[in-house]
C-alpha cells in the first residue's frame, strides 16, 4: 500500500527525534522546558508520553514556532537560507540544535 502525503503518523518521541535527525535528549529537553507544547505538538493518550502527529501540520508549526522568536544571538550566526522548509523531507539539525527549537 502507497504511502499518500497527507497521511498523519502517530510516533512517540523517539520516532519525532528520528524524523527530526537529532538525538532523543533534544526531544526530551524541549516536551520538558515547553518548547514543545501539549495541545500544539503533542497529545497524551493512556501511555502518559508524549505522542505527535507527524504530517505536514507539525512540521509547519516546528518551523513556526522556531522562526517566531528566535534568540537574537542566533540570528547574527546563522544565514538565512540554512532555515528549514516544511516542504523539505528533514530538518535541518543544525538549524534546530543551534536555536533549541
Amino acid at each position: 500500500m502507497e504511502k499518500n502525503s497527507q497521511d498523519l503518523e502517530i510516533i512517540d518521541e523517539q520516532g519525532l527525534a528520528q524524523r527530526l535527525k537529532v538525538e532523543l535528549k533534544v526531544v526530551k529537553k524541549a516536551v520538558k522546558n515547553g518548547r514543545l507544547r501539549p495541545g500544539r505538538h503533542y497529545f497524551f493518550l493512556d501511555s502518559g508520553k508524549p505522542l505527535f502527529e507527524w504530517g505536514p501540520a507539525l512540521i509547519a508549526k516546528l518551523h513556526e514556532d522556531c522562526l517566531q522568536a528566535p534568540p537574537k544571538a542566533a540570528l547574527s550566526r546563522l544565514p538565512a537560507q540554512n532555515i528549514p522548509s516544511p516542504k523539505e523531507p528533514g530538518i535541518n539539525r543544525a538549524y534546530f540544535a543551534k536555536n533549541r527549537c
